[in-house]
């Protein structure tokens, strides 16, 4: 697992690592073992210093580069056995990332190139985007146990599915695999949007593929659900997806009026048991709404505001809605709580518009709190503040503490 290193806290040899425990902190250390000049084992901490740490899903995490210190802070060097690992948040376990893609292209963990989702039945799903054009991308299945992970892979070099960055992948019923490409919305690009297209894997072997990828002029958007496609676009249609290829089926659905989709760009979709609810990615991010029933669309507006909510599934807080924050004339100053079942905005003043300038946020969306940054317009100071979206109230952190905080009063 690591390779021998000498330690002043022992001197002795490195041997091996018996434990990883993950603690509450989110912090990773491990219990080394060290054989002494006598031949005797002694024990002592090793701490656990990733490179990058991303979220893989709820219950996952990624811990990337790794190096490994000794109790006095002397390096231990690991071998690339446990160069990458992937941490389990309900029971704490860690394995070994080594042999996870495909051997001519390792897995990369970084947002930007990977998506993954669970499958119900203890494994992970995987899509990644390499880059290349001899190599586009892959999806597969992730299996964790005995410290390590093992790599099925699912899809092809010759498949048509498409990649590109930010995919994400979804486990559909009956053992189907689906992926999409996902283009993270914000509020200064209007054009960037999910769901151009979707790549359908059968358990049984056989691939879908819908849409065109970079296409300026496509203005149709896929949705997927737990055994369907919502083609969103001037002409929609549903795709009963069946679980071995060519069992799919086409309908056509009826669209009053094209102003209800609009540019038909979408940034995240949420499926309740009756509707599906798609947030597109206009500037005002108005929202559509699927009858499952009827099957009709409409459209929900959303008073014009420009939010920052994702209606991933992923995304809902435990008390039923999704939560995000909102921005009017390039300050935040709001945080908005959105009920899927009754369709209802909730607003509440967040109290910092003319009081700092936020340079960059980051939302934790499940747990309904946000992370921003920001400088202090009346002396310029950096400041970090913490958003609980559910109570609007914040928590500012100064690069300056001794300072209070002075109120400016807007002029126009």
């Amino acid at each position: 697992m690591l390779s021998p290193a000498q330690s002043r806290a022992t001197d002795g040899d490195f041997s091996t690592a018996k434990m990883f425990k993950l603690g509450d902190d989110g912090q990773l250390s491990a219990v080394g073992v060290f054989v002494n000049e006598d031949g005797k084992e002694s024990l002592s901490n090793l701490t656990v210093s990733p490179a990058y740490v991303y979220n893989l899903t709820e219950n996952y995490i990624a811990f990337v580069a790794c190096d490994y210190y000794d109790a006095d802070g002397d390096p231990v060097y690991a071998t690339d056995e446990y160069f990458n690992l992937i941490v389990r948040r309900s029971d704490g376990l860690v394995f070994s990332a080594k042999g996870i893609g495909p051997s001519n292209h390792p897995a990369s963990f970084e947002p930007i190139g990977s998506g993954f989702t669970e499958d119900g039945a203890g494994h992970l799903l995987a899509s990644f985007y390499t880059s290349s054009t001899d190599f586009p991308g892959y999806v597969g299945r992730i299996t964790l146990s005995d410290n390590k992970g093992t790599w099925e892979q699912l899809s092809t070099d010759g498949s048509p599915i498409a990649y590109g960055d930010y995919p994400k992948v979804f486990a559909m019923k009956g053992g189907v695999v689906a992926t999409s490409i996902y283009f993270i919305p914000c509020w200064s690009d209007n054009l960037l949007r999910t769901g151009e297209t979707a790549g359908i894997i059968y358990p049984n072997g056989g691939y879908d593929a819908f849409g065109t990828i970079n296409n300026p002029y496509n203005r149709t958007s896929y949705v997927i659900l737990e055994d369907a496609l919502l083609e969103v676009s001037h002409e929609p249609k549903l795709i009963t997806i069946g679980t071995s290829y060519g069992q799919s089926t086409v309908e056509p659905l009826e669209l009053e009026s094209p102003e209800i989709l609009g540019e038909v760009y979408l940034s995240s979709w949420y499926e309740t048991s009756d509707k599906v609810i798609i947030k597109t990615n206009d500037r005002y991010g108005w929202y559509i709404i699927f009858d499952k029933r009827t099957k009709k669309f409409s459209r929900l507006d959303n008073d014009g505001n420009d939010s920052n909510i994702m209606l991933w599934k992923e995304n809902l807080a435990n008390d039923g809605r999704f939560y995000g924050l909102v921005r009017e004339n390039s300050k935040i100053c709001k945080v908005v709580s959105f009920d899927p079942i009754t369709l209802t905005f909730n607003y509440k003043d967040l109290g910092l518009a003319n009081e700092i300038d936020i340079t960059t946020i980051e939302t934790d969306y499940n747990h309904a709190k946000a992370q921003m940054t920001g400088t202090r317009r009346s002396d310029g100071y950096k400041v970090a503040v913490s958003v609980d979206l559910k109570t609007a109230q914040y928590n500012i952190i100064f690069s300056d503490p001794n300072r209070a905080i002075v109120s400016l009063i807007p002029l126009n």
